[in-house]
């Protein structure tokens, strides 16, 4: 059997996000801290920043926007202040019909970008991330409903 590159990219993204939404929603099903296990990723996977550390808050805040785009998150903006601080609006992360299916909400999915903190503060570098409620959008169909989508606004800094 061959596939499309274009299908395998979409089945990765959606095994990806599945998977994180999985284990999250096992945590939560155990009561186990899903923090615990952001944790644990975020220190096991920080060597991997090792390279880019002292290039700043821009080129990590590629990392991020490279992740989150890799699990089907929109980026919606992103700006920097200099060598000093870097920020990004992701969008539609994750999809509703994955949350509905793991029962899980929006916060406690966020909760995963928490791995970032990790992986910056490997390298010398802040992190924070909020959820911003959902905001009403318009859609460029006719006849369609607006729909409500949360943005998750990250932003790095040089510490």
């Amino acid at each position: 059997m061959e596939f499309s590159l274009e299908t395998v990219a979409k089945q990765s993204e959606m095994n990806a996000v599945a998977t994180i939404l999985a284990v999250l929603a096992y945590l939560k099903q155990k009561n186990l801290a899903g923090a615990d296990w952001v944790a644990f990723m975020g220190m096991t996977f920080g060597a991997s920043w090792e390279p880019i550390r002292g290039a700043g808050p821009a080129r990590a805040l590629e990392l991020v926007a490279l992740d989150m785009r890799s699990v089907g998150a929109e980026i919606l903006n992103v700006s920097q202040d200099a060598d000093r601080s870097a920020e990004a609006v992701f969008g539609n992360w994750p999809d509703p019909a994955l949350l509905a299916a793991f029962d899980l909400s929006e916060s406690e999915a966020a909760e995963f970008m928490e791995v970032f903190a990790f992986l910056a503060a490997h390298i010398g570098l802040g992190f924070s991330a909020r959820l911003e409620p959902a905001k009403l959008k318009n859609t460029q169909a006719k006849g369609t409903s607006p729909v409500t989508s949360s943005e998750i606004k990250v932003k790095l800094w040089q510490l």
